[in-house]
Formats: C-alpha cells, sequence, structure tokens
C-alpha cells in the first residue's frame, strides 16, 4: 500500500479535522491513545535521562518495546527519531551552561559528553 503526502497549503498546519478520514486500501485512520501515551512517556524518560546519553536499546527496555517499533513509532508520532530529540535536548542544555558562562569542558562533561569534541560535533549536526 502505497499513501501520498498530504500537501498543505502554505501557512496551513495539520489537524485531526483536515486528515483525511480514509487512506486507499485502508480503514479509517484513528488516532491509537496507547501510542500517544506510549511517545509521550519515551519524551518524559529522555527529557529526565538526557544528561546520560541513553541509547535506543535502553529507552526500548523502559517502554517494552522493541527498539525498532519504538523508532517508527516515536518518529511517526514526534516527526523526528529519539536520538535528535536527545541531541535537541543535549545542546540547549549545553547552550544554558556555556550562557552561564561555564568552561567548554565542564559543559561538555555537565552535558553527558566525553569532552569538547563530541560537544563540538554535536553543534555541528544539530545547528548548522
Amino acid at each position: 500500500m502505497t499513501i501520498s503526502p498530504i500537501l498543505m497549503p502554505p501557512g496551513r498546519t495539520m489537524t485531526m479535522s483536515n486528515i483525511p478520514a480514509q487512506t486507499p486500501d485502508s480503514a479509517p485512520l484513528r488516532p491509537d491513545a496507547g501510542d500517544y501515551e506510549r511517545v509521550a512517556e519515551a519524551i518524559r524518560f529522555l527529557d529526565a535521562h538526557y544528561q546520560q546519553q541513553p541509547s535506543l536499546d535502553e529507552l526500548a527496555a523502559h517502554l517494552s518495546m522493541s527498539p525498532y517499533h519504538l523508532q517508527r513509532l516515536f518518529a511517526r508520532w514526534a516527526g523526528i527519531s529519539p536520538k535528535r530529540f536527545v541531541q535537541y535536548l543535549t545542546v540547549e542544555h549545553a547552550k544554558r551552561l556555556l550562557a552561564e558562562s561555564n568552561s567548554v569542558l565542564e559543559t561538555s562533561l555537565e552535558s553527558g559528553l566525553s569532552g569538547p569534541g563530541p560537544l563540538h560535533d554535536l553543534f555541528v549536526t544539530v545547528e548548522a
């Protein structure tokens, strides 16, 4: 089954009221409340533990899911991967620390990274 992307006019956002009721060869679309709760719990876990840089396997174990299923579910609901979400959280934390005049080494270590090199690479990945 191939589903073509839904194109929205500029300035409009996707809401539950403008999602089509059916896709080709499928039953009506219904948001799954269980999936929503799993993704919400994943976001809460990542927000609480991003300084430990949790892996996909650790997050999946916390949620009692397979890493493959979690990756797909998270990306579908959040629009980004769990890894990218952790990267964003880490960069924002590092920015706050640097704004407080912490050293680059101190910021790196407090952000859960091994040193200034990985911090630099993370900034290049996320901010560039």
